[in-house]
């Protein structure tokens, strides 16, 4: 069964998935080809890195964006809180990837690099760090609202991106 330090991980995620929908849905502009400050590049890839498309293509990502940064962030915090749920890390980064596929958004190589890298950081920082945090017995009773809600979430971000899709004007790698 899942531990209370695993249950930490997907909570933490189920929440940044939260928040990463009340985003979209409050925050960020109703055009879909406005830019917006996560969507900006950072630094260009020297080596472009594989996408699947919101058109379900392969196509290549050019550039880190804030979007890897906010990955970044969040991982480490979670790895800070809950480290060394390194393949728990792991398979979550790569089933977001398939649900952000199936929900017509970008699957990225570079999200999956850098959520655990960022996990890793994390974890490291915390063998120093003295944040721990108790989660209670009754854990396992909020597995399945956790789970559902994360779901939630990914459907209500799939229904607009449907909307949207055709009238995305931007390059299918720069969402």
């Amino acid at each position: 069964m899942i531990t209370k330090n695993q249950f930490g991980v997907f909570f933490m995620l189920t929440l940044f998935t939260c928040i990463w929908g009340f985003y979209l849905f409050n925050l960020k502009s109703k055009n879909p080809n406005k830019k917006y400050i996560f969507g900006e590049c950072v630094k260009d890839y020297e080596i472009p890195l594989p996408i699947i498309n919101r058109n379900w293509e392969l196509d290549y990502e050019k550039c880190l964006d804030g979007w890897s940064i906010n990955h970044f962030t969040i991982y480490m915090i979670t790895g800070i809180l809950f480290p060394s749920e390194y393949i728990m890390v792991f398979l979550l980064s790569i089933s977001c990837e398939v649900m952000e596929i199936l929900g017509r958004s970008r699957g990225r190589l570079s999200d999956i690099i850098i959520n655990t890298l960022g996990y890793i950081v994390g974890s490291y920082i915390s063998c120093f760090m003295e944040i721990r945090v108790d989660i209670t017995n009754d854990y396992k009773s909020l597995i399945l609202p956790c789970f559902i809600l994360a779901i939630l979430v990914f459907l209500k971000i799939s229904k607009k991106r449907m909307e949207q899709l055709d009238k995305i004007k931007i390059a299918t790698w720069k969402e």
